[in-house]
């Protein structure tokens, strides 16, 4: 690594050379990003790094990104690359979010089990005067996504 700074894009073409090698049309095919989300050499997250994982998640390659570290940590970066690999990110900071994340639930974190879900929740205004989304604002679907709710589940 030249001065601590890691070549996050040729790291990045390199795990998706190797996914597209042994890929599996039937089974789980994800690169797993584990880093501080420091890509300062080479691709950037404005430009050609987001069009290849992209490119690459049409392909049926998802990208998943754990996250590790604190101080130089870029978290925005991080989420924004496993949005756009359709995969999932997750911010590991002690042993203990480590082992939940990578031991009790790494079939959740690593299998991606459907794709294009949309969930719609009405709550009931005579119980609920407000609520906060957490965790999603920049995924925040708009209204004409749920225009036809005729096929929905009701609960």
């Amino acid at each position: 690594m030249p001065a601590g700074r890691p070549p996050g894009g040729t790291g990045i073409n390199l795990a998706y050379a190797a996914a597209k090698k042994y890929y599996d049309p039937g089974g789980n095919n994800c690169v797993v990003l584990a880093t501080d989300g420091d890509f300062n050499v080479g691709a950037s997250i404005d430009g050609s790094l987001v069009r290849l994982i992209e490119d690459k998640r049409d392909e049926g390659i998802y990208l998943t990104g754990l996250g590790f570290g604190t101080g130089n940590y870029k978290d925005s970066k991080m989420e924004k690359l496993a949005d756009k690999g359709n995969g999932n990110y997750v911010y590991i900071d002690t042993l203990r979010e480590a082992k939940k994340v990578l031991v009790s639930e790494l079939g959740g974190n690593l299998f991606t089990i459907a794709n294009d879900v949309k969930i719609q929740v009405e709550f009931n205004p005579a119980i609920v005067d407000s609520y906060c989304l957490i965790g999603y604002e920049n995924r925040v679907l708009r209204k004409e996504d749920f225009v036809d709710d005729d096929d929905q589940i009701q609960v």
